[in-house]
């Protein structure tokens, strides 16, 4: 792959640019193109083979764009393994990787874990976590529509409280972690509510050891770009909501943006 070609995101709707804002600080000189597929979220609800098509379907799209790597910053679809993107040209680094890294420098003997239903039943975070830390407890809880009610803009939700308090109470009910993992890359735009409803809860998003990991393998590879800057942003949902929430995380504003078809592109 070309060095000079971008760094592909992906996510099922605006919870992806909280991982593109911390790689744009890591790597500016790279560049990047982001898709996320609002008009689908959420992915936590949906089953696996529905996840493989639409994956596929933003992957195509990425491919045509001539990416030289892909992120994928949803942890659901992360949760899927190579079975969604073992037939493309070039690397996927999937969010959850870096998360027993995470975990791991603290040493910690317990975490709880609040992810979509299907990440969290698909059992991927215990895996990981306990490869390096066999004696750690893990205990994860599903949130049906804590993702959707981010996607849907108004973070200062009611109902965003609701939803969080009934997650998070769930984990404590269990076991009375101090560390909690955020295991959905929507969660992070209201980190704000968890901390004031669980001042004494630390509250653990990956995306900074993530794209430290991104970095790590564009080195190794000799794939890193030094003459790069460019943004573009896509979505199968409204662009302007999009650009504007990209603007609250202080993304630059994108060379290129548009709402498009995902699955009309042919390849």
């Amino acid at each position: 792959m070309n060095k000079n070609g971008a760094i592909g995101f992906m996510d099922s709707g605006v919870g992806g640019l909280t991982v593109l804002a911390e790689a744009i600080k890591q790597m500016p000189d790279e560049n990047f193109i982001y898709l996320g597929d609002s008009k689908n979220c959420p992915f936590g609800n949906k089953s696996a083979e529905e996840l493989v098509n639409l994956g596929g379907d933003m992957l195509r799209f990425l491919e045509s764009k001539k990416v030289k790597c892909v992120m994928l910053a949803c942890n659901t679809m992360s949760s899927l393994g190579e079975v969604l993107y073992r037939d493309f040209p070039f690397p996927v680094y999937r969010i959850i990787t870096s998360v027993a890294d995470s975990i791991e420098d603290k040493n910690l003997s317990a975490v709880g874990v609040i992810a979509t239903e299907f990440t969290v039943r698909s059992g991927v975070y215990k895996e990981i976590i306990n490869k390096s830390l066999p004696d750690c407890k893990v205990v994860a809880v599903g949130s049906k529509n804590l993702a959707r009610l981010v996607e849907d803009g108004d973070l200062k939700s009611p109902l965003i409280k609701e939803e969080i308090k009934l997650s998070v109470d769930k984990i404590l009910t269990e076991y009375p972690v101090k560390d909690i993992m955020l295991g959905c890359t929507h969660f992070p735009f209201v980190m704000d509510v968890f901390r004031s409803l669980y001042p004494d809860i630390n509250f653990i998003d990956p995306a900074a050891a993530q794209c430290r990991y991104l970095s790590k393998m564009l080195k190794q590879e000799d794939m890193v770009n030094q003459n790069g800057g460019s943004l573009e942003i896509y979505t199968s949902g409204d662009i302007n909501a999009f650009l504007n929430t990209a603007n609250l995380l202080g993304i630059k504003q994108a060379d290129k943006s548009a709402t498009i078809n995902i699955n009309e592109v042919q390849l």
